[in-house]
């Protein structure tokens, strides 16, 4: 117990050195996040990720695109244990049938997603994710 007092005394000893020290050591502490808003950011950050994997490679229907069909498909993923597309399901329709099948085709042909985070694995969850068809 007295080493730790004689440490902390030499480290919190005022002295110019000993500023320099804790000022470089304050900037590198990390802020730390309560667990609930750790665990938060960590889902987003994996939907945001799913998301974008579902739209990377986004085909659009030749006909659909021929008849300028537009719109957003609401779907819901709904992901296994092991973080794979077990069923997909449709949530809201663009209007244009072609345009729901392409994206529930391409939300059951995903690969490699990124494994859920700690909080998730290991269980069934549900995402739902908006896939925009626009002609530019």
């Amino acid at each position: 117990m007295r080493r730790l007092a004689l440490v902390l005394a030499l480290v919190l000893t005022p002295g110019p050195a000993v500023a320099t020290q804790l000022a470089l050591f304050a900037g590198s502490v990390p802020r730390l996040l309560p667990r609930e808003e750790f665990e938060r950011r960590e889902v987003l950050a994996y939907v945001r990720e799913v998301a974008r994997r579902l739209t990377e490679d986004q085909r659009y229907p030749g006909e659909a695109l021929r008849r300028g069909e537009q719109g957003t498909v609401g779907i819901d993923l709904l992901m296994g244990p092991d973080g794979r597309v077990r069923a997909v399901r449709l949530l809201r329709s663009s209007g244009h049938s072609e345009l729901d099948q392409a994206a529930v085709a391409r939300a059951y042909a995903m690969q490699g997603l990124p494994i859920p985070p700690a909080m998730l694995r290991g269980r069934e969850f549900h995402i739902d994710v908006p896939v925009t068809f626009r002609i530019d």
